[in-house]
């Protein structure tokens, strides 16, 4: 069995690359790599292929320990997104308690989303957090975030691990389809990779789940945009942004003038 492990930051457009690249390849979504919860991004357990696809947030070293002891051929794509977007994405999804008797008393008798409706936590402390998590790491807001940005990506463009864009998905869709593709030694037709990005478009995705019912699925795919920081981040916080990361950006191609 030939396994693709379609990795990222969280909030990077993992489910939707790794859906993506599934009906490009003609294989099914398993779920999450090497981990048994119930993984949204699973779709076409139809598919008949010698691949699987996973998706996965892990961190190279992880990767490459579990690799060692899987018998399966392993290919690795890594899914980067401008990270003060994943900043407005990731805020929009963790959870980010701030603790206080008050909440302690509604957790007591099972009603945060209650606690939550009446003291909403403010969209600046959230982005707060997550940008915090992005530059530096934080773990007590999620295992998949205990590492900084930098550090997750780092070891696998130094191990020369093909990249996707997020924002050249969006922008390019057909180019970067061929380029994953060529990394496979997979072909096909050009009328079948457009009929894969029509599929795999967030409008034709939403329109899927809205008629099956499906409210989680819809959600969960937010709004499928780039440069949503630019209105949703303050200028403090784009000024972090670039007080650390401007080296990356600038080499990424992300907007720097600001």
């Amino acid at each position: 069995m030939k396994n693709i492990i379609i990795v990222g930051y969280p909030k990077s457009g993992n489910t939707w690359i790794t859906r993506l690249t599934a009906e490009l390849v003609g294989c099914p979504v398993s779920g999450f790599w090497q981990e048994r919860h119930s993984e949204i991004a699973k779709e076409g357990g139809d598919r008949v292929s010698d691949y699987r696809c996973y998706k996965a947030h892990h961190q190279l070293n992880e990767i490459n320990l579990e690799i060692n002891s899987n018998s399966g051929s392993i290919h690795l794509l890594y899914v980067l997104r401008d990270p003060r977007d994943i900043a407005v994405s990731g805020a929009n999804y963790f959870n980010f308690d701030k603790i206080n008797l008050i909440e302690q008393l509604f957790r007591k008798i099972n009603k945060r989303k209650l606690y939550l409706s009446l003291f909403p936590i403010a969209e600046t402390y959230q982005i707060n957090r997550m940008s915090r998590a992005i530059i530096q790491g934080d773990k007590t807001l999620h295992k998949w975030l205990k590492i900084s940005w930098r550090n997750h990506y780092k070891p696998y463009l130094d191990a020369g691990v093909l990249f996707v864009q997020y924002e050249k998905m969006l922008s390019s869709p057909y180019g970067e389809c061929e380029k994953i593709l060529n990394y496979l030694g997979i072909q096909r037709d050009s009328a079948f990779i457009d009929k894969v990005i029509n599929n795999q478009s967030f409008a034709k995705k939403k329109e899927r789940f809205e008629k099956m019912g499906d409210k989680s699925q819809k959600s969960f795919l937010n709004v499928g945009k780039s440069g949503q920081w630019k209105a949703k981040l303050s200028q403090k916080q784009k000024d972090i942004f670039l007080e650390h990361l401007r080296e990356e950006l600038l080499f990424f191609g992300y907007e720097t003038d600001i």
